[in-house]
C-alpha cells in the first residue's frame, strides 16, 4: 500500500511540474511572438525595445539564488505557487499599462522574478523533494520537458491568437487564468500531495552554513563550478536568441505565421524528444560528457541556420536546436545537483543559472542593436555559434566523484572524472 501511494505521490508532483514548467513558457514565448507588435504598439525600435527582455534576462539571473535559497529554506512547491499568483497579477498589469517604463519594470523585474520561481531553480529543488537520485535526470527531464510542450502549444497558440486579438487582449485573459483557476488548481496540489517535512528542515538547518559567507564559499570554492557556469554561458547565449530573435527573424523574411508556428511546433517536439534523452543518458553516463556533446548539436544547429536560411534550413534547425535545447538544460542540472551538498543545492544552482543570464543578457541586446545596425542576424548567428562550441569543450573539464547524498560537499575528494 505504502508502494502504490508513494508511486502515486510521486505522478501527482512530476504532473504538477510538467504543469508548471509549460504555463511558465507563457511569460517567454508571449514576449518572443508579440516582441515585434509590442515594439510597434510602444513606437520603439527592436533594440530600444529589447531593453525590456535585457532586463528580464538580468533580474532572472539575479533572482536565480534567491529564489534557490527560498526554495531550499521554505520548500519548491510553496515557492512555485507564489511565483504562479505573482505571474498572472503581472499579465494583468502589463496589459493595462500605456507606459513603456512601467512596462519595463512589469516585465524585466517582476515577471523575471516570477519566472524563476516557476521554472527550473524551483523545479531542481522539487526534484530532489521527491528524494530518488536513480533516476534524477529522467525526473528532472520530465518536469522540465512542460518548456518543451509551450514551443508546441503555446506559441502556435499566440501566433494564430495574434491575427484575431491584440497582445494587450491575450495577456489579460491569460492574466485572469493564472491568478484564478491555475493558482487554485496549484494550493490543492500542494494540500494533497503535502508531507511533514519539519524533520527535514531541521536536519538541514542543523547541517547548513549557518553564514552567507560560508554559503558561498561552498559555492565558489568549487572548480567545477566555474567550468559548468561558463559553460552554461553560451547556453544562455543561444537560447536568448531563439527566445527573443528567432520569431522576429522569420518574419523578416516574410514567412507565414503557418510556416513559423510550423517550425515552432518542430523546434518543441523536438526538443521534447531530446530532453527525455538527456535525463536517460545522465542518469547512464558521465554527465559531463552529455552535456559537452549536446552543446555540439548546439552549435551545429546554429551553423544550420546561418548558412542555410531557406525554409528547410530552418526547419533543419528547429529540429537540431530542439534535440539540444533541454539536453544542456538538464544535463547541467543533473551535474550542478551532484556536486553541492543537499542543503545548498538551490542556492548554488541559482548562481549557475545566474551565468546562464549573463549570456542571455548580452545575446538580447547586443542581438537587437547588431540587427538595427546591419538589419540581419547573420553575424549574431556566427558568433552564436562559436560560443557554443567553446561551451562543449569547457564542461569536458569538469572533474565529479560519487559521494554520500547527504555528505557536505567539503568533505568530497575530486580525484576522477565520472
Amino acid at each position: 500500500m505504502m508502494f502504490l501511494k508513494r508511486h502515486a505521490l510521486l505522478l501527482i508532483i512530476v504532473g504538477f511540474g510538467i504543469l508548471v514548467s509549460l504555463l511558465s513558457t507563457s511569460i517567454k514565448t508571449s514576449y518572443q511572438v508579440f516582441f515585434v507588435a509590442m515594439s510597434d504598439d510602444f513606437a520603439l525600435s527592436r533594440g530600444e525595445f529589447a531593453w525590456s527582455g535585457t532586463l528580464f534576462m538580468a533580474v532572472f539571473g539575479i533572482s536565480s539564488p534567491i529564489v534557490g535559497y527560498i526554495a531550499d529554506r521554505i520548500g519548491a512547491k510553496q515557492t512555485i505557487i507564489g511565483g504562479l499568483l505573482l505571474s498572472g497579477l503581472l499579465f494583468l498589469l502589463m496589459a493595462l499599462t500605456e507606459s513603456f517604463t512601467a512596462f519595463l519594470l512589469l516585465y524585466g523585474i517582476g515577471a523575471a522574478f516570477a519566472y524563476t520561481a516557476i521554472s527550473y531553480v524551483s523545479l531542481g529543488v522539487l526534484v530532489e523533494e521527491i528524494n530518488a537520485p536513480k533516476i534524477r535526470g529522467l525526473i528532472y527531464a520530465l518536469v522540465t520537458n512542460g518548456a518543451a510542450l509551450g514551443f508546441v502549444f503555446l506559441a502556435p497558440l499566440w501566433l494564430y491568437l495574434e491575427a484575431f486579438f491584440s497582445w494587450r487582449d491575450i495577456y489579460l485573459v491569460t492574466g485572469l487564468v493564472f491568478v484564478l483557476p491555475i493558482t487554485l488548481l496549484a494550493i490543492l496540489v500542494l494540500r494533497f500531495s503535502r508531507v511533514d517535512r519539519a524533520p527535514e528542515l531541521r536536519l538541514t538547518a542543523s547541517k547548513a552554513p549557518d553564514y552567507l559567507s560560508a554559503r558561498l564559499r561552498q559555492v565558489f570554492g568549487n572548480a567545477n563550478f566555474y567550468y559548468l557556469s561558463l559553460g552554461f554561458l553560451g547556453c544562455g547565449v543561444t537560447m536568448a536568441f531563439v527566445d527573443i530573435h528567432l520569431v522576429a527573424q522569420l518574419k523578416d523574411r516574410a514567412y507565414s505565421a503557418h510556416f513559423i508556428a510550423l517550425s515552432l511546433v518542430v523546434l518543441g517536439v523536438a526538443e521534447f524528444v531530446g530532453g527525455i534523452a538527456a535525463g536517460l543518458l545522465c542518469d547512464r553516463y558521465p554527465a559531463r560528457l552529455v552535456l559537452s556533446g549536446f552543446y555540439l548539436l548546439r552549435a551545429v544547429a546554429v551553423f544550420i541556420l546561418f548558412a542555410f536560411p531557406s525554409q528547410l534550413g530552418v526547419l533543419l534547425f528547429a529540429g537540431v536546436f530542439g534535440l539540444s535545447f533541454m539536453g544542456t538544460v538538464v544535463g547541467t542540472s543533473v551535474v550542478s545537483l551532484t556536486i553541492f551538498s543537499k542543503q545548498i543545492r538551490g542556492f548554488a544552482f541559482g548562481f549557475v543559472w545566474l551565468f546562464h543570464q549573463v549570456g542571455a543578457l548580452l545575446a538580447t541586446q547586443l542581438g537587437a542593436h547588431l540587427y538595427d545596425l546591419r538589419g540581419n542576424y547573420q553575424l549574431v548567428l556566427l558568433v552564436t555559434g562559436l560560443i557554443a562550441l567553446v561551451s562543449a569543450l569547457l564542461v569536458l573539464k569538469i572533474r565529479l566523484a560519487v559521494r554520500p547524498p547527504d555528505q557536505d560537499i567539503r568533505a568530497v575528494t575530486i580525484q576522477s572524472a565520472r
